[in-house]
């Protein structure tokens, strides 16, 4: 292989070692009532929110 192709194939497996695998969901996981996910940092947070004065979610 040349030096090109061997970038490029770093290029493209770079976001996959970045990753941490606690802060992202993977195909067939679920993300139920109660759960969340926090980007790396805790900037961002994914889950599902209710306010104090709503009904339960129905499951």
């Amino acid at each position: 292989m040349d030096s090109s192709t061997i970038f490029v194939v770093f290029l493209l497996l770079l976001p996959r070692l970045c990753a941490s695998s606690g802060d992202k969901i993977e195909l067939g996981e679920q993300l139920l009532p109660g759960q969340t996910r926090a980007s790396d940092g805790d900037a961002f947070v994914l889950g599902f929110f209710s306010p104090s004065n709503s009904t339960p979610a129905r499951q």
